[in-house]
């Protein structure tokens, strides 16, 4: 398991540190599997420098009570300061692809200020926003991310069905 979640999720810059895709029907757990996946991430020694961003345009999450979601990138980046995993729901239906763009860029931001850290952006439902439907293209903050995160050691999940 710990290879695994090694090879899914750490972004260390090496030939595993490219983006994943999750793509799974309505309703099949894929929030509840990858939920469940960062929260065992966390406990091992190779993610200690890892910050994990949970994305979540339906404003939910399973990572119990101690963690408060936040709709602001500077209560985020506080946030992650201080904790491993920080969760943001982008709060302006009109507005989701921007304020994802904003966070991927303030994620890119972190990385060039502090060279150990380790950014996993995880996208739940991300086919909500424009770039990842049937005729979609993702917005340049989202290739950026996908193309060039792992040299940054920021690893994107977009989680999709």
């Amino acid at each position: 398991m710990k290879n695994f979640l090694n090879d899914l999720l750490l972004p260390d810059g090496g030939s595993h540190a490219l983006s994943v895709a999750m793509s799974a029907r309505s309703g099949s757990g894929k929030t509840t599997l990858i939920s469940r996946l960062i929260t065992d991430a966390i406990k091992l020694e190779e993610f200690i420098e890892t910050r994990f961003i949970y994305v979540s345009v339906k404003m939910e999450h399973y990572f119990g009570d101690k963690i408060t979601p936040t709709s602001s990138l500077q209560k985020l980046v506080k946030n992650l300061s201080k904790n491993q995993l920080g969760i943001f729901y982008p709060n302006n239906p009109e507005n989701y692809e921007e304020e994802v763009d904003q966070l991927i860029e303030t994620v890119f931001e972190l990385s060039e200020q502090n060279p150990d850290s380790n950014f996993c952006v995880v996208v739940d439902d991300c086919n909500i926003l424009g770039g990842f439907d049937n005729r979609g293209n993702p917005s340049p903050s989202m290739k950026k991310a996908i193309i060039a995160g792992r040299s940054k050691r920021i690893k994107l999940i977009p989680v999709t069905h």
